[in-house]
């Protein structure tokens, strides 16, 4: 039986899929299997899953005929999964060589349906790989937990489904789906595992490296659509919140966690669509929370930075620098957009 099922969804990342597949197919845990979903890729991805998939049988390859993007595919890989357990890669990171053998060893200790473990951030500069090892806070170890034992994780621990892996029964059985869209889609899947799971551990070890680069364009109007569309996205986790019949804890936890949200994506709308963007916020919230999210939309100083201090924000989709002096704040463009999405998760 194949004990964890990978997910890779793939596009054009021909530079870095041959590292990405080589710790996959080098894991210590031999009962996997691959799941790569080819969602139209343009460059020699294609190619080299293919030269992969010769080599290890245990490589299986779907091709998209349009491009969906990750959620999307994502999808189609969890309908395919035969394992006890899923994980998901991303096509551009790489896992340490016993990352499945020690996620699925502790995930059947247990017998959770998530097991959540720390990550590295690896980025390059200066010609130099420079790795940072991220611990999730406030979350007990080596012990189970859920919505009704612990109450302050769901809205508030990082959403990546690639540090995590799920009992594919628990998965397909509630129909927890990742969201049709090129943004936010791993936050509902998460979020939604999350509330309705009995038992969740976390392993306070890092097993998956996350590379941090600059990509694509986030100023085109192809993502700023996609962004608006995380309004959806937190209207379909608050029907969920309701329909689960929350503690009150969490609701309110979630409240904090919409205004934030929504604040935080704001800034990459274009400012073509920032006026559509902020009418659509302000139908969903109450007149107080949109006070808040027109706040949170702003740098936030704390009393030293409102003195002086110069920030980087994004605006609009743009990165900016932002001087402050004695309260009173200079904002320019600094350069052209460059920032991936996967360095905004």
């Amino acid at each position: 039986m194949v004990k964890v099922s990978i997910i890779l969804p793939i596009y054009n990342v021909q530079d870095y899929l041959e590292k990405c597949l080589n710790s996959l197919i080098n894991q210590t845990l031999e009962d996997i299997e691959i799941i790569c979903i080819n969602d139209c890729s343009t460059d020699n991805s294609l190619k080299i899953l293919e030269e992969f998939a010769i080599k290890d049988s245990r490589i299986i390859i779907t091709n998209l005929i349009e491009n969906k993007g990750q959620g999307y595919a994502r999808n189609i890989g969890i309908e395919l999964a035969k394992g006890e357990y899923i994980g998901f890669v991303d096509p551009d990171d790489w896992a340490e060589l016993n990352m499945f053998e020690e996620m699925y060893k502790e995930a059947s200790k247990y017998n959770v349906e998530i097991l959540e473990t720390s990550r590295t951030r690896v980025r390059f500069k200066n010609n130099k790989f420079k790795a940072q090892i991220n611990h999730i806070k406030n979350l007990p170890t080596n012990k189970t937990y859920n919505i009704h034992s612990l109450q302050n994780f769901v809205f508030k621990q990082p959403f990546a489904t690639w540090n995590k892996i799920f009992k594919t029964s628990f998965i397909k059985n509630n129909k927890i789906l990742f969201a049709n869209s090129k943004c936010g889609e791993d936050m509902l899947f998460t979020i939604k595992a999350r509330l309705l799971a009995k038992n969740i551990t976390y392993i306070k070890k890092s097993f998956y490296n996350y590379f941090v680069r600059a990509g694509s364009s986030v100023a085109n109007p192809e993502y700023t659509k996609h962004y608006l569309k995380i309004i959806d996205i937190i209207s379909e986790i608050e029907q969920l919140a309701i329909a689960n019949y929350l503690p009150t804890t969490i609701q309110k936890e979630f409240l904090k966690f919409r205004i934030d949200i929504l604040a935080s994506y704001a800034c990459r709308i274009n400012k073509d669509s920032i006026i559509e963007y902020d009418n659509t916020v302000k139908t969903i919230l109450s007149e107080e929370d949109f006070k808040k999210y027109i706040k949170l939309k702003q740098p936030r100083l704390s009393f030293i930075e409102r003195i002086f201090s110069v920030k980087k924000v994004l605006i609009n989709c743009y990165p900016h620098k932002v001087i402050t002096i004695l309260g009173f704040a200079y904002t320019y463009q600094i350069k052209s957009p460059i920032q991936s999405n996967k360095a905004l998760r």
